[in-house]
């Protein structure tokens, strides 16, 4: 384009038509054609000089787009390079135990399903225990109360339930009444329960008033009562002092069949919770592993402890196979 300009322009300049004159043969040239020469001469070093200028402007600005150009590809590189050194290639050991975690995939699978089953067994179990929740009850004169309560930052809730004596054992306790409310401002944990059994003890004193002795269970941790710790320990108790002398009743053939049931409940409750445990670690391992490399060098904490990850993730595994054994071993001698 630059060319084309400048050639528009000289053909349009009075000196297009400017002819150099040959006065080598001539013995005595005259002025005026010495003065024309001189007059080439001069229009076509002018015009020499104004392409040459033409050209260097143009070649300056085209260094300048390449020096920009090469600005940006040196950016690029050299964030490519910072990626690169980054994503070190796994060495041998760490391609080895990423085949063994794809290989244990399939089994985590089957682990996972196991216990969505066991869960939707739980879920119809406790559907069936709503469907059998008996009736309030009104307590006889000499029934011994019991009051249950919970509290929380925002509320309470309690039960009261009564025994024809205080020694009986819980599955023979009845509900006969309930209560529930709301506190004004949040509590804390420990004052919610305060607050829940002072409301409790006002609620429901119409069944106790009269009575010398009752039980008050609370709903806290620090506090709470073995039923509510731990549920299957109770009613294995409970079903334990309801047994029948003679193990061919249906009732007692029944209990102990639930019996064995609460033993399996408890043990794959263990399973779960330590597999649940092991994908936990499997996840730490996961996070150490990609920490170790973006945090660069050799000493890291993310590195030196990588190795720690992996070794309790194997202890954990066997005791898993442990645990597993144990329980095959309950189940060999059932109630």
């Amino acid at each position: 384009m630059a060319s084309q300009n400048i050639k528009e322009w000289y053909n349009k300049s009075r000196t297009v038509s400017l002819e150099y004159l040959d006065l080598a043969d001539t013995p005595k040239p005259k002025v005026f054609e010495l003065a024309n020469n001189i007059g080439v001469v001069y229009d076509r070093v002018s015009l020499l000089s104004k392409v040459s200028l033409k050209h260097f402007y143009a070649l300056k600005e085209e260094n300048r787009a390449l020096r920009y150009e090469i600005s940006v590809l040196q950016k690029a590189v050299s964030s490519l390079e910072k990626e690169v050194l980054c994503q070190n290639p796994l060495t041998k050991t760490e391609v080895r135990e990423l085949v063994r975690e794809i290989a244990r995939q399939p089994k985590l699978v089957e682990e996972e399903a196991l216990k969505l089953t066991e869960e939707l067994k739980k879920i119809r179990e406790i559907k069936e225990q709503i469907q059998r929740l008996p009736d309030l009850e009104l307590p006889p004169e000499n029934a011994y109360i019991i009051l249950e309560t919970d509290g929380s930052m925002l509320g309470w809730d309690d039960i009261c339930k009564w025994k024809p004596n205080k020694n009986d054992p819980r599955s023979t306790e009845k509900i006969c009444s309930y209560a529930h409310g709301k506190f004004p401002v949040i509590k804390s944990l420990i004052d919610a329960e305060i607050y829940a059994a002072m409301e409790t003890m006002s609620a429901l004193k119409i069944h106790y008033m009269d009575k010398k002795e009752i039980t008050l269970r609370m709903g806290s941790e620090e506090e709470a009562s073995a039923s509510t710790r731990f549920p299957l320990l109770t009613e294995y108790e409970d079903l334990i002092h309801d047994t029948l002398p003679k193990i061919f009743l249906k009732e007692e053939h029944d209990k102990r069949n639930r019996m064995a049931r609460i033993e399996d409940e408890a043990i794959i409750g263990i399973l779960s919770r330590m597999c649940e445990l092991e994908l936990i670690l499997q996840m730490k391992e996961y996070d150490f592993n990609a920490r170790r490399h973006k945090e660069g060098g050799v000493d890291n904490y993310w590195r030196n402890h990588y190795d720690d990850v992996i070794e309790s993730r194997k202890d954990l595994f066997n005791e898993v196979q442990r645990m597993q054994q144990i329980g095959r071993e309950i189940r060999h001698v059932p109630p």
